[in-house]
């Protein structure tokens, strides 16, 4: 039987400088989905003024980044915790051996 590898992240302090960083990746797309989503559900909120849409959006991405960043954080400590391996080569033999069954 092979022996179970441990998984291991970092500390809690790596694993939030990860969440922010893939959340920050993720930043400038939320920002561009916002600019051209926005004004078809808030027409009445933004003016014609381009520069208010474009500040409107920037006012929603942020807590999009922050709910982002939280979401990232909380589910690798959970990952730690219990010791979930979520490597590919792991989840792939765990599907072929459920599909063989």
């Amino acid at each position: 039987m092979k022996k179970k590898r441990r998984i291991n992240l970092g500390t809690k302090w790596n694993i939030f400088i990860k969440a922010n960083t893939s959340a920050g990746a993720g930043l400038p797309i939320s920002f561009l989905l916002n600019i051209s989503i926005l004004p078809l559900f808030a027409p009445m909120f933004i003016s014609d003024n381009p520069l208010q849409i474009v500040l409107a959006s920037l006012m929603v991405s942020v807590p999009f980044y922050w709910a982002s960043v939280a979401r990232m954080f909380t589910i690798d400590l959970a990952y730690v915790k219990y010791q979930i391996d979520i490597s590919p080569t792991t989840l792939f033999r765990n599907l072929y051996n459920k599909l063989k069954r």
